[in-house]
């Protein structure tokens, strides 16, 4: 949590540090395809199997209540 007063430049900030992230992913996955070939995207499938792994409890939940 921030002050009230600052929470457009927190969440600038963040926005800004996600977009980062996500060019230096796809710069390296970029790279690594061309150097390594196609059969190494499979390096990329843990994040999204362990992302929907992760949001289990929370589906759960959502069908309980």
């Amino acid at each position: 949590a921030c002050p009230p007063e600052i929470v457009g430049s927190a969440l600038a900030l963040q926005n800004a540090i996600g977009f980062a992230l996500t060019i230096a992913s796809i710069s390296w996955a970029t790279a690594v395809v061309s150097d390594l070939g196609p059969k190494v995207s499979w390096l990329l499938l843990p994040g999204p199997v362990l992302g929907v792994i992760a949001l289990l409890p929370l589906l759960r939940g959502r069908q309980a209540g």
